[in-house]
């Protein structure tokens, strides 16, 4: 955490010097995180429709107090939170400059959490238009979904960390990687290329209940550009292997009657084979991975002989077959949205026939729902981890 204090602090210098636009440091407000919720009845001011005020909450650095924090004294809170109500980001932002003394300054900003409630109606893409438009933004600042007041998920200190929102960056470089509950946060980029391209797809879900946690997603519908529903631990796991993301997941294996190991992935990669048969798209999902026997709950694990080795990885293939044939008949017949972006396969190897269907691909009636597609898996026990001391 020191480190990353000292270099924002350096990137804060460096963007500040022999440019024509210069401005000083300390005339600025270096926000690190955005938090976005709907305002109440009682603070709309009977706006009409469809223009509903919003608020904004503005995670704002303290120099000082961040450079204590740094170097491990008490000092006082490394931050502070200021909310701001109007219909357009740039008001919202504007409005604070008429009770703080320094300029909110974007250019490190690290994370921006919505609240569910507000892009219900499909307006995403007007919730993130500003963000996206402005010169001070970055297309790398991370995009989560709340349930839960956004205002609140970036309200306190954590343990072992300094800032909320800086933390929120550091979960997702650190982490994202190693467990398949959450998928990877969605930068402001690919949120807009997803945006333009009328596509379905996700975005990380954040809560706070005793301690912040990166955890399920929100489905973005295409062409809406709005959240339609949630999936939850259990769900991401089987999207994260279908599309190849978290590349060190662990999956819970039952075994045999009574019995559970963990698989721990160490290579994960799936291939999906396209073919249109009887004018229908077919796709067969390939999920290919190498890994660890990494715990047993198994009374005697048949680590020892090629065959037992071999029930291990077919009892690995089928649960791993099952997660992602539940997610598959989840988007297919709840959501009818495709998420996987298994289009992609259809554009490039049946383009004629893609130009027919492409306005008709999700929804409930639409051709991702009719779509034939079945799922094998592919598992490879490399290592036991310490059986052998365990037998001695």
């Amino acid at each position: 955490m020191k480190k990353l204090i000292i270099v924002l602090l350096c990137l804060c210098l460096a963007t500040q010097s022999g440019c024509w636009d210069q401005r000083e440091i300390n005339q600025l407000g270096f926000t690190l995180a955005v938090a976005l919720d709907p305002v109440s009845n009682e603070e709309d001011n009977g706006q009409a429709e469809p223009f509903k005020p919003f608020s904004s909450t503005f995670q704002v650095a303290v120099p000082g107090d961040l450079a204590e924090a740094a170097d491990g004294g008490g000092g006082g809170k490394p931050f502070f939170n200021i909310t701001s109500s109007d219909i357009t980001n740039l008001k919202t932002i504007r409005n604070v400059a008429e009770r703080r003394s320094r300029k909110l300054f974007f250019e490190h900003l690290k994370a921006i959490v919505i609240n569910e409630e507000l892009i219900k109606e499909g307006s995403l893409e007007h919730i993130l238009d500003l963000y996206l438009r402005d010169h001070e933004m970055r297309r790398r600042i991370r995009v989560l979904i709340s349930k839960d007041p956004a205002r609140d998920i970036i309200s306190e200190k954590l343990p072992l960390e300094d800032m909320p929102g800086i933390s929120l960056d550091m979960i997702r470089e650190f982490n994202s990687d190693i467990t398949f509950a959450m998928i990877e946060p969605k930068e402001l980029g690919e949120i807009s290329s997803y945006i333009k391209g009328d596509e379905s797809f996700l975005i990380a879900g954040v809560i706070k209940d005793t301690e912040l946690k990166v955890s399920g997603a929100s489905v973005i519908k295409g062409k809406e550009n709005k959240l339609i529903g949630w999936l939850n631990e259990k769900d991401v796991s089987g999207y994260n292997l279908i599309v190849g993301e978290s590349q060190k997941g662990i999956v819970n294996v039952p075994f045999e009657e009574s019995g559970l190991f963990v698989y721990e992935l160490d290579r994960l990669d799936s291939v999906i084979n396209y073919e249109r048969k009887n004018d229908q798209p077919h796709f067969h999902i390939t999920i290919k991975s190498e890994g660890m026997f990494s715990e047993s709950w198994i009374q005697e694990p048949p680590v020892n002989d090629i065959e037992g080795i071999k029930k291990l990885e077919t009892a690995a293939e089928q649960e791993i077959v099952r997660q992602a044939e539940h997610i598959l008949e989840k988007m297919q017949n709840e959501f009818y949205a495709d998420v996987f972006r298994l289009w992609r396969q259809v554009k490039i190897n049946d383009n004629k026939y893609w130009k027919t269907i492409e306005d008709n691909w999700d929804g409930e009636d639409g051709e991702f729902t009719k779509a034939n597609i079945t799922v094998s898996a592919e598992v490879e026990i490399r290592h036991y981890m310490l059986n052998e001391g365990m037998e001695s």
